[in-house]
């Protein structure tokens, strides 16, 4: 499904299904990604099968966030931001993600870009780097997400 697409729908409420399902299939490939730096960086760098099983589980983890905030801005009747990269800040001007999470998340669609569209050219240690130090804790985002599913 195109971004464009997405926007189509004319929904009225969150459907509590959906992110459910999405933050599942976050917290799977977060985990997963979590087992994947247990190796460290040295079998990180040198392994393509760790290469591989990196890119496609944080491929999906930040699939799944864009899913989900697509859904609620969608939902919600936000506006409509031009690309994946405004999703996440339209979030949080709505009131649905906080500062801090927002921030953190800050590059998580040029991220998700570079691994559907620019996989050739990955710096695998740089991925490291990103699976290492830049995925958010997926509760946070859950937990503020999850507010919506409470009402």
């Amino acid at each position: 499904m195109r971004y464009s697409q997405i926007f189509e729908k004319d929904a009225s409420l969150v459907d509590a299904e959906i992110v459910v399902a999405r933050l599942a299939v976050l917290r799977s490939n977060l985990r997963r990604l979590q087992e994947i730096i247990g190796h460290g960086r040295e079998a990180f760098v040198l392994n393509e099968d760790l290469h591989l099983k990196a890119e496609r589980c944080l491929q999906l983890a930040l699939q799944a966030m864009l899913d989900i905030g697509t859904h609620v801005i969608a939902s919600e009747g936000l506006e409509r931001p031009s690309g994946y990269e405004g999703v996440v800040p339209e979030l949080g001007k709505a009131g649905y993600l906080s500062g801090q999470l927002v921030e953190r998340l800050q590059g998580a669609a040029g991220m998700r870009n570079i691994l559907v569209h620019d996989y050739v050219r990955l710096d695998y240690e740089r991925l490291l780097d990103t699976v290492s130090e830049g995925i958010p804790d997926p509760e946070s985002f859950a937990k503020e997400i999850g507010a919506l599913l409470d009402d």
